[in-house]
């Protein structure tokens, strides 16, 4: 493969980054070629990643391999089970080098995309590193929900707690489903209380019990099951404790590199550009060329599949402008909007222009398929 090609890297192969690379892959100048980089050798689903905890067959569907991502015949390269070590002015550092196709430790680039994603617990992040493997835990939580965990206590009034209740009591409506919640309603205030209301709704319509107001020890919370007390005296002797309490930015790297990359909150701090900025004027992620996009930039958004989408279309634009050396555009602001499934058929979204919307169109719009003909088509060989 030729040396004399330059490298646009894109660390991570989730929803942002593989996004980007879709989108270069064939507008890139014959000068410069893609070098996409993720320390596993599989793409997982998050969207679909609760169902999957649940349902069997939907395992399969969340994981996708990345051999293939980029055909035989191209001169753009995939790097998977690769770590990236160190972020340098102009090169990165990978854990181990690939012959083979050419790479050493050290990787040169004219340009590099930082789209490292975010942890959240089990079931919304795999456990393990390699295709192999990492099915089997969503098939023990699918097992152990259908052979005797009955009383499940799903702590977190977000999105994903929400989900998740509905996933379970969808498939076993039988079950013992409480929701816990942190404040006095589900989601936060970003969103209309109208839509929280009709969530709230949903779920107890389908007898699961929702409590506010109230918080769950961290040592039950990683125990997995556990009495939980509250602040009424009842107890719950829970078979399955699930945390669903949030989001953390994967930015240690960053950190490492530069902290004042980070703002108060980790996330890195992005120009309207998303090119990193920096309260270091001499950091090597402002010097070079890097942008920051998906999960862990701070621009509007949140950790979403819609923000992923929207900041790679931008990052793709200003990466063929930057080559040809013109100006920048700056990354739009997605459409306001949230789609919360309980189970394949109910829930409740807020639609940008149409307002809040109950089960019949959440349900098509993404709790019937959860969109994982998006999922397939972004990663097919």
């Amino acid at each position: 493969m030729s040396t004399d090609l330059k490298n646009v890297v894109i660390v991570g192969a989730s929803t942002a980054g593989a996004t980007l690379a879709r989108a270069l892959e064939n507008k890139l100048p014959s000068t410069h070629r893609i070098v996409l980089i993720d320390a596993q050798d599989f793409a997982f689903w998050p969207i679909s990643g609760l169902r999957a905890a649940v349902v069997p067959g939907w395992e399969d569907k969340s994981f996708k391999s990345l051999a293939g991502f980029f055909p035989a015949s191209s001169r753009h390269v995939l790097l998977s089970k690769t770590k990236v070590v160190e972020l340098g002015k102009g090169f990165l550092k990978v854990d181990v080098a690939n012959s083979e196709l050419g790479f050493s430790e050290e990787i040169a680039f004219d340009i590099a995309v930082l789209a490292l994603g975010s942890t959240y617990a089990f079931p919304m992040r795999p456990l393990g590193t390699s295709l192999v493997d990492v099915k089997q835990p969503f098939i023990d939580a699918q097992n152990a929900l259908k052979s005797g965990q009955d009383n499940i206590v799903i702590v977190g009034g977000g999105t994903v707690g929400i989900e998740y209740a509905g996933e379970i009591i969808a498939a076993y409506p039988k079950k013992s489903v409480t929701l816990i919640s942190g404040s006095d309603r589900l989601l936060n205030d970003e969103w209309p209380i109208k839509l929280s209301n009709k969530l709230e709704v949903e779920l107890t319509s389908r007898k699961v019990k929702v409590v506010y107001g109230e918080r769950v020890e961290k040592d039950l919370l990683s125990a997995g099951r556990g009495t939980v007390v509250l602040k009424d005296g009842t107890s719950i002797d829970a078979d399955l404790i699930v945390n669903a309490t949030g989001t953390t930015p994967n930015t240690k790297i960053i950190s490492s590199t530069d902290s004042g990359a980070l703002n108060a909150s980790g996330f890195v701090t992005v120009e309207k550009t998303l090119r990193i900025t920096s309260t270091n004027p001499s950091s090597p992620l402002v010097t070079s060329t890097y942008f920051a996009i998906g999960d862990i930039a701070n621009n509007t958004g949140g950790p979403t599949a819609i923000k992923a989408g929207n900041d790679a279309a931008t990052t793709a634009t200003n990466i063929l402008a930057t080559i040809s050396s013109k100006s920048l555009s700056e990354v739009p602001a997605p459409l306001h909007g949230l789609v919360v499934p309980v189970g394949p058929s109910g829930g409740g979204s807020a639609l940008p222009y149409v307002g809040v919307v109950g089960g019949i169109l959440t349900g098509l719009a993404k709790g019937k398929g959860l969109m994982i003909g998006n999922f397939a088509k972004l990663y097919a060989a």
